[in-house]
């Protein structure tokens, strides 16, 4: 599986994949997810969908199943065509809007998250199927409160 790094200046002090300021959007290069910073659902799927550690996880599989888990590549909306602002409502950014990750949603304050420091980031995304497309990261703002949605 191939690795693509982008590298782009932040000045939150946290991240988190459940985030509420855009990053300008870049040509995607396949289906994946955000490793660094952690997105939720690839953190739930490195601890095993079929025996989660964290309690939020375990929350999450309790609620949803392991399939989600199992899926964690494809949390997205085909053919969004640049219209994800107007398809995803506030406090659904986390599952795209989608049944199936509603849990990803959930406003609690024990979701992985990565610390940062003022100034540049590389971020790490794991690729699983290249084709053509947009990517739009997500990053927590200063105020931002995660038992919000």
């Amino acid at each position: 599986m191939a690795s693509y790094r982008r590298t782009a200046t932040v000045s939150a002090a946290a991240l988190s994949a459940a985030a509420l300021v855009g990053l300008t959007p870049t040509a995607a290069g396949a289906h994946g997810a955000v490793f660094n910073p952690v997105s939720r659902i690839a953190a739930c799927y490195a601890e095993g969908p079929e025996t989660p550690k964290s309690q939020v996880c375990k929350d999450l599989v309790a609620d949803s199943g392991t399939q989600p888990l199992y899926d964690w590549n494809e949390v997205n909306i085909a053919n969004a065509a640049g219209q994800h602002q107007a398809l995803i409502p506030d406090g659904k950014l986390c599952s795209a809007n989608r049944e199936k990750y509603r849990a990803l949603d959930w406003a609690r304050t024990d979701w992985p998250s990565t610390a940062v420091a003022a100034g540049s980031f590389d971020f790490k995304v794991r690729v699983t199927a290249p084709h053509s497309g947009t990517m739009t990261i997500y990053i927590t703002k200063p105020g931002f409160d995660p038992t919000r949605p």
